[in-house]
């Protein structure tokens, strides 16, 4: 081997090492850092930062910016804690209430800010669904919380009817309200700025109030709205609820259709969607046909 081939290869080698040692050096970062804690650290830093800034504020517009940072800085905090489970009850209440107590002071300093009321009704929105998921407060919350959040969402879209964020929030607020007609009218309206969300957010409601017809036995309304999820794309990207099992039962169980139900059985294999085995195998037995 020559000289300069035995560098080469020699600094290959190194190299190689180094990134070995690096790679094993990120791994142990990885399960060393304490990931709830770093996040935390991340939201009081945005909480300090928030302080700073109304500190240093001159105008009531300047000193809102920093209410709804060091607002938004607790609610996070508040919420992440509440996933990890590494808050109690009375912590996770105060931590909301701080954060509240700066986002009313946002929209009172600046009434005309529409991410003053954009931060609180988010934080209104958040609130409602942790409070249906950890037990820390009781379930009547959750509908009192999104009810103010839809409010806040409302303020902003009567001042600017195309802001496609305000829409979307206020549709999911409607859709956790139980009020589909009113998600299925924002989530419309979405569209027409944002295709592709609009698309999938009236996928699910319209698969979701599909449910809730077949519960109250009105199948003819459950088609109606489980075909027009399909054709929405349901259970694409993200879309939770997913209308080809309910469809299919609503076909042969609801109705006795048996026909229908065969070809939405063809139609969820050729596009590879999933059914329900146990289903498949109770049409193939109310039918006395294998397809």
């Amino acid at each position: 081997m020559t000289y300069p081939r035995m560098i080469f290869r020699r600094a290959l080698i190194a190299l190689a090492l180094l990134l070995v040692a690096s790679i094993g050096g990120f791994i142990i970062l990885l399960v060393s850092v304490d990931w709830p804690a770093w996040h935390v650290g991340g939201y009081q830093r945005q909480v300090d930062a928030g302080a700073g800034v109304i500190a240093a504020a001159t105008t009531d517009a300047a000193r809102a910016v920093g209410h709804i940072q060091r607002g938004r800085g607790h609610a996070e905090m508040a919420r992440y804690r509440q996933v990890f489970k590494s808050v109690g009850a009375a912590e996770y209440a105060s931590l909301y209430e701080t954060a509240m107590l700066d986002l009313d002071a946002a929209v009172r300093l600046d009434p005309e800010n529409v991410e003053a009321y954009n931060a609180r009704g988010l934080t209104y929105f958040e609130r409602s669904w942790a409070a249906g998921q950890n037990g820390l407060e009781p379930e009547a919350a959750t509908k009192a919380w999104l009810a103010r959040a839809k409010a806040d969402f409302t303020v902003i879209i009567d001042r600017d009817a195309r802001n496609a964020t305000a829409l979307d929030y206020r549709g999911m607020t409607n859709e956790n309200l139980g009020d589909y007609s009113a998600a299925i009218d924002d989530y419309t309206r979405v569209s027409a700025l944002d295709a592709t969300l609009g698309a999938l957010r009236l996928a699910d409601v319209y698969c979701r109030r599909g449910g809730t017809w077949i519960a109250q036995k009105a199948y003819d309304k459950a088609v109606a709205d489980l075909e027009r999820s399909i054709s929405l794309g349901a259970n694409r990207d993200g879309c939770d609820c997913d209308p080809y099992s309910s469809l299919l039962w609503t076909y042969f169980e609801g109705l006795g259709d048996f026909d229908k139900s065969w070809t939405l059985v063809h139609k969820a294999q050729s596009e590879r969607r999933w059914l329900m085995p146990e289903l498949v195998e109770k049409l193939k037995a109310a039918s006395l046909r294998n397809s």
